[in-house]
């Protein structure tokens, strides 16, 4: 089972210049997040207050598409937005890294994308499961 849950807030820089332009960038991003969208995830980008957010979630049997596809939205996103930030977790049962007991958090900061372990869920048995 793949499972995946988060968001990023989209933003133009890191000082809030130019974000009279994020509109336009959130428009160049729309058709590739629609691609994303399958039966397992979805990921829906909305403006709240001014600014725009981009929500991730999906569940799966198994990885596939769905992940691979929402990993390269994130990285389109950081390259897009550089001033964007947000978090992803991500657990994979199936994981061959050695994370298959634990969450893995997709950090977006300053146009890079980064994974990192996770110290709230994970290891899933026994903090969050028996």
């Amino acid at each position: 089972m793949i499972e995946f849950n988060g968001w990023v807030r989209l933003a133009l820089s890191t000082d809030g210049e130019g974000e009279d332009h994020v509109t336009g960038a959130v428009q160049g991003v729309l058709p590739f997040v629609d691609t994303v969208r399958g039966h397992d995830t979805f990921p829906l980008i909305q403006a709240r207050n001014g600014s725009y957010y981009l929500h991730v979630a999906g569940n799966a049997n198994h990885q596939g598409e769905d992940w691979t596809e929402t990993e390269q939205l994130l990285h389109k996103v950081a390259r897009r937005f550089p001033g964007a930030y947000g978090v992803v977790y991500l657990r994979d049962d199936e994981d061959s890294q050695g994370n298959n007991n634990a969450f893995v958090v997709y950090a977006v900061r300053r146009g890079v994308v980064e994974c990192l372990p996770d110290p709230f869920l994970s290891p899933c048995n026994p903090v969050i499961e028996e």
